[in-house]
């Protein structure tokens, strides 16, 4: 997806671009921006149990700058994240669950105490 955010206030950088699930830590697939000490992450929930893939130890997205955040995940568990073109972050992750998900947002999370993502996106694959 190509995503702009349109704040720095701190909690910003802590919003979901997309939370594929059924309430809060049940069976969730997740990409966030990260938050305000670390880059996006691809988040994988098998119940409750996460695992996850952190574009570490870099920054959240910059404010009001176009930026490509594309997630590969592979049937051998392999994800890779990229940033603009560059990978930023790979390993191995859960596949996510074959199971019903009734939620399927995007520019929110699940989680209530999750801000709203406030900005712009286009060209959301999934």
């Amino acid at each position: 997806a190509w995503v702009q955010r349109s704040s720095a206030a701190a909690r910003a950088a802590d919003a979901a671009l997309i939370d594929f699930g059924t309430g809060a830590g049940m069976d969730n697939i997740v990409v966030s921006l990260g938050t305000r000490l670390s880059g996006p992450a691809y988040h994988v929930y098998h119940g409750k149990r996460l695992e996850l893939l952190r574009a570490a130890p870099n920054p959240p997205l910059p404010p009001r700058t176009w930026a490509h955040l594309a997630v590969v995940h592979g049937a051998d568990r392999h994800a890779a994240m990229y940033i603009d073109g560059q990978l930023v972050a790979s390993g191995d992750v859960w596949l996510p669950a074959a199971v019903y998900r009734a939620n399927y947002y995007i520019g929110r999370s699940a989680w209530p105490d999750t801000p709203l993502f406030a900005g712009e996106m286009r060209d959301v694959f999934v």
